[in-house]
């Protein structure tokens, strides 16, 4: 299977998918940040839930980046302060931003080499009071490309402790990192993981891993071990499906996270998917056209392709 071919046709219903959410989400930006649900039931960036702006210390931000988070939808259900917006952590082009919003709650904005901030931008993210009460997070925030096939990571976080001073963790390939903690509790670092990250179609991808985090005091002594596991809910990977043929119809039946081309299969051929407690069927067009499925909970989705070339594409997810 030609993987480059697979991604561009996976990412060609990614983009499709990602227009609509773009629409209704209005303009808030879509991010490659994957947490266990222990995590994401945490929030996106925690900390102390002050409703006073005194707790945020840093520089205050520039303009482009107040007008970035005045670009917010307020339709998300949160209402940024874009003119109490400061730096909190910085590490030579990577910054991170906060702000507080009138749901007592804070808003962050990440200004790196991939994303300069701007007016009728992305926002920023904000999360509520509740979120951001949990004593310590941490997660890869940003994601690029890096030389000869790995991946340049952004990690920030904020520990609540208020005599944090300095954060390590390990990471992918047997590194560490650390990074001092600013007066408001946010840290950032840059690492570079000589890996494809967060997908399981490439060769020597890592799809999930876990860092432990140690938080120190001034004098080195720890104040907070966490352990987090950081990857997608399902790692993709190509397609390996179990062939059955019945009444003279073949069925080619895939695992949840399968993607890419059948070499076998041809128009008027079933594909089903399975996982989440569902299976869900598809017989592959005979026209140049796509096809989906998904069931009634959401938690199970099946889409089938059959290119102009006359290959078929399935994407089980």
């Amino acid at each position: 299977m030609n993987i480059d071919n697979a991604l561009s046709a996976y990412r060609g219903d990614l983009v499709a998918a990602s227009q609509r959410w773009h629409k209704s989400r209005a303009r808030r930006r879509r991010r490659l940040v994957f947490l266990t649900s222990a995590l994401a039931a945490a929030g996106i960036i925690v900390g102390t839930a002050i409703a006073a702006t005194g707790w945020l210390v840093g520089a205050p931000a520039p303009p482009n980046v107040k007008s970035d988070f005045g670009s917010y939808a307020p339709q998300l259900g949160f209402n940024p302060q874009p003119g109490k917006a400061v730096l909190v952590a910085g590490k030579g082009p990577y910054k991170l931003y906060a702000t507080p919003n009138e749901q007592d709650g804070f808003c962050t904005l990440l200004s790196d080499p991939w994303y300069h901030p701007g007016p009728h931008r992305e926002g920023g993210d904000c999360i509520s009071r509740k979120q951001a009460s949990v004593a310590f997070w941490a997660g890869p925030y940003g994601i690029g490309h890096a030389a000869q096939g790995g991946t340049r990571v952004v990690i920030v976080g904020r520990a609540r402790k208020g005599a944090a001073a300095r954060v390590h963790f390990n990471y992918p390939g047997g590194k560490s990192a650390s990074a001092r903690i600013g007066r408001s509790g946010f840290f950032i670092v840059p690492i570079t993981i000589n890996h494809p990250i967060f997908t399981g179609l490439q060769p020597g991808a890592i799809c999930r891993w876990s860092s432990t985090f140690v938080v120190l005091d001034a004098k080195g002594r720890a104040i907070v071990r966490k352990t987090l596991t950081f990857g997608p809910r399902i790692c993709m990977r190509p397609p390996k499906p179990v062939v059955t043929t019945a009444a003279g119809m073949k069925t080619f039946t895939l695992d949840r996270g399968e993607v890419g081309y059948l070499a076998r299969a041809r128009p008027g051929d079933n594909v089903g998917c399975r996982g989440a407690g569902h299976v869900l069927t598809i017989t592959i067009p005979v026209a140049a056209q796509g096809r989906y499925r998904r069931s009634h909970d959401r938690r199970l989705q099946l889409n089938v392709r059959h290119t102009r070339d006359g290959r078929i594409w399935v994407m089980c997810q």
